[in-house]
């Protein structure tokens, strides 16, 4: 289903109300699944469900609590009950939900976190998808909901989050960065151009953010060229785009965050959109 900005909001709104106010208390698992186009958003909003967001095809834009993280193919975001966030399609996606009863969710940490899927993580969530609910009156769904909350826990993390500074001169230098992630500009001109000096801005990064400025634009450049890749830019492209001086310098960089190499990752991508439902 492809809707308008104002139609999905809706539509989801209404899907939690009516999710909320479900007399079943058997139920385990709800699920959502939308197709959406690129540059819509899902305004604010938050669930009294634990959520996992996949996208079988696409990537996604997720923003909560002063962080924003990257979700493509072959990865999930888990997202805490009760925690605002608002949801950027970047490029043509199939939204995959998954909302987690709290009193099974309990073993998950508070707060948002990209992890890997595995091949048998995916078929685990398009098979509860297609279910459309997992219910404690099914005894085979009961198994289903152990595996697949399993496969949850035991997920690697990966470092596709960063946190955006709330000092109004670093929120600027942020956003100049975010805006164009190969921007060369000496750090000192960029300080100046925001109103601040630059071991002001490392000392406001390193506070509100955890990482020092270069560490933040090197997390940058590295969720934006996944990011690329997804979209069907070749290896080469995503580099230069991203910011990396040479495509060497880049695969490098991918294989020390990812553990593989933007090459794999491309091969993988494509064998998966092969399998997109």
């Amino acid at each position: 289903m492809t809707c308008d900005r104002q139609a999905i909001y809706r539509h989801i709104m209404s899907q939690t109300r009516h999710n909320d106010q479900v007399d079943d208390d058997r139920q385990l698992i709800r699920t959502l699944g939308l197709k959406l186009s690129k540059g819509h958003i899902i305004g604010g909003h938050a669930h009294s469900w634990g959520q996992v967001i996949f996208a079988s095809r696409g990537v996604m834009q997720v923003d909560a609590e002063g962080s924003r993280w990257i979700v493509p193919p072959l990865r999930c975001l888990w997202v805490p009950a009760e925690i605002d966030h608002t949801i950027k399609i970047i490029s043509r996606t199939w939204m995959r939900t998954i909302y987690v009863r709290p009193d099974i969710a309990h073993e998950f940490e508070g707060e948002c976190r990209v992890i890997d899927v595995s091949p048998l993580l995916r078929e685990l969530i398009l098979e509860t998808i297609n279910l459309e609910m997992l219910s404690e009156r099914v005894p085979a769904q009961i198994n289903l909901v152990r595996v697949l909350i399993d496969q949850l826990l035991v997920a690697n993390e990966m470092s596709m989050k960063i946190t955006m500074p709330t000092d109004s001169r670093a929120l600027k230098f942020a956003e100049i960065i975010s805006s164009d992630p190969a921007n060369r500009e000496p750090l000192g001109n960029l300080a100046r151009e925001v109103g601040a000096s630059p071991r002001t801005l490392e000392r406001i990064f390193v506070r509100q953010t955890g990482m020092s400025v270069g560490r933040w634009r090197q997390q940058l450049r590295f969720m934006m060229s996944v990011r690329l890749l997804v979209e069907g830019k070749a290896v080469n492209q995503a580099a230069f785009a991203a910011g990396y001086e040479s495509p060497s310098a880049f695969v490098a960089m991918f294989k020390r965050e990812a553990g593989f190499t933007p090459g794999q990752y491309l091969r993988d991508l494509n064998k998966d959109r092969f399998q997109a439902v």
